[in-house]
């Protein structure tokens, strides 16, 4: 029982010793990674020939427009049944959806379509690649869609799922596509049809009115003119359709819609901010803002400006009166010059408007206005400012004390006492330095050397140290003690080893 309680204590100094050293440090915790969305885009139906594919239909699941460029496409393989011994399986590295040409954006819209082809199996499929040199040994085991930031897409094909004019599909049921696929004889079924290039350029027709604070109307009136809109003129051949853009106002955009003939008006309703900011028109998903139409309008909060739209008018953008559904109509002279005088901040009484610049200037008037110069002082005709006069005669100087000259130099006073004897007597362990007259200390020649160097000792290093001391001290004691209180196991311990020794 006693040899129990021995190893028990035995056991806690080595726990206690193992806690209490250095070099004992805790583990860092490793959070799991965050789990990826589910991918957007599904593989909707395939074509493969034994080790060939030959078309992948992919198909966007969201409802936002995907870009092809930022996915690729993993294909693996596996050995048939009757494969060599020996056999071994390629691998080839993640192909790309699509490589950007000439700069051009491709995305797949919502509920939209984009075939990968392979060894030229559809030759209008926007995503083409080659493989050569694949053993007949092998089938295509995985088709894989992969992007950085959702789990990948995964379909496993069967040795028996890749024999010769199969393909494949997902089987379409009440809430779209399932995950389980049937065989289709025809290989008509792919489409490479919506896929959808961000824009670029320009839009045909740019806003020319803009009204941002209408005029306050009854609830049952219906005028235009009561509402905040953009109004287009079409100035083309064509009729114009602005269903595939948005119309941007801040942070707001809106989905327009509807057509507009050659040499008409299109006006939409959209909210606006009245002290002023920009719109625009970009692409129906916002990936696109065209910058021909992007418009600047001025602030129209102001009790003036209610009631008034900001209109382009024979080339330049002016306050107008609100025409909806005609051309855009200039204010009458009068209200011109109205504007004018309410947009300009009035000048103060000692300031006039100039008529070429339209800037407040300060109104001079005669010198008998200035304040006049002191005795001592005359005024500078270049700045009008006064100036003091300044006299080279030495009498303007105050004149320097009894022991002091003048420097001739700075023109200051100067102490004309002997600097000798003013000087006090060094002390009997300094010496008078010749160049700055002052006293120093003097130096013995001969500075004995210590006869060892001195050696320094951080505070923390020391109280490591006697950490240690006392700690080794605690555990001598404990073990002394443990000694002592088990003294006679010990002995008896001893006395069975000496006994096999003994008897061996």
């Amino acid at each position: 029982m006693r040899g129990r309680q021995v190893m028990t204590v035995l056991l806690a100094i080595v726990a206690a010793t193992v806690t209490l050293s250095p070099a004992a440090v805790a583990q860092d915790a490793i959070d799991p990674p965050d789990i990826l969305p589910v991918s957007p885009l599904i593989i909707s139906a395939y074509s493969v020939l034994g080790e060939q594919p030959r078309y992948i239909e992919i198909y966007n699941t969201s409802d936002q427009p995907i870009k092809a460029a930022e996915w690729s496409i993993s294909l693996a393989w596996s050995l048939r049944k009757d494969a060599p011994i020996g056999s071994t399986v390629p691998i080839v590295a993640p192909l790309p959806l699509y490589t950007p040409v000439d700069g051009s954006i491709p995305y797949i819209p919502p509920g939209g379509y984009i075939i990968a082809g392979f060894n030229g199996a559809v030759t209008n499929a926007l995503s083409q690649h080659m493989l050569s040199g694949l053993p007949s040994f092998i089938y295509v085991s995985e088709l894989r869609l992969e992007h950085a930031e959702y789990r990948p897409y995964v379909r496993i094909i069967t040795e028996a799922q890749a024999v010769a004019g199969s393909t494949m599909r997902l089987n379409v049921g009440a809430t779209g596509y399932t995950t389980t696929y049937g065989g289709v004889n025809s290989d008509q079924i792919y489409q490479d049809k919506n896929y959808y290039y961000a824009p670029s350029g320009g839009f045909p027709l740019v806003p020319i009115e803009i009204l941002s604070n209408p005029k306050s109307c009854s609830p049952l009136d219906n005028d235009s003119r009561c509402l905040e809109y953009v109004k287009f003129y079409n100035n083309t051949n064509d009729t114009i359709d602005f269903g595939g853009v948005r119309l941007r106002a801040g942070s707001v955009s809106t989905q327009l819609s509807g057509t507009v003939a050659s040499g008409g008006y299109a006006l939409f309703s959209i909210s606006l901010p009245n002290t002023g900011g920009y719109v625009s028109l970009e692409d129906a998903y916002g990936l696109h803002t065209y910058d021909n139409t992007v418009v600047e309008y001025l602030d129209g909060s102001a009790t003036s400006k209610k009631g008034l739209s900001w209109a382009l008018i024979d080339g330049a953008w002016q306050w107008a009166v609100p025409n909806p559904g005609g051309a855009n109509t200039p204010l009458p002279p009068e209200e011109v010059a109205i504007q004018a005088d309410v947009d300009l901040t009035p000048c103060r009484s000692d300031q006039y408007r100039n008529p070429e610049t339209n800037r407040c200037k300060q109104i001079v008037s005669s010198n008998s206005t200035l304040t006049p110069c002191a005795a001592n002082q005359y005024r500078n005709p270049e700045t009008n400012r006064c100036k003091s006069i300044s006299s080279s005669s030495s009498t303007s100087l105050t004149p320097c004390a009894a022991n002091q000259y003048r420097n001739p130099e700075t023109n200051r006073c100067k102490s004309t006492a002997s600097t000798a004897s003013q000087l006090q007597p060094c002390a009997q362990n300094q010496e008078r330095n010749p160049e700055t007259n002052r006293c120093r200390s003097i130096l013995s020649s001969a500075i004995p050397t210590a006869d060892f160097p001195v050696e320094s000792e951080t505070a923390q290093g020391y109280d490591q140290s006697l950490g240690w001391v006392a700690f080794a001290g605690v555990g001598l004691i404990a073990l002394g003690y443990a000694g002592w209180e088990w003294r006679y196991e010990i002995i008896r311990i001893f006395r069975t080893l000496k006994r096999l020794v003994t008897r061996q």
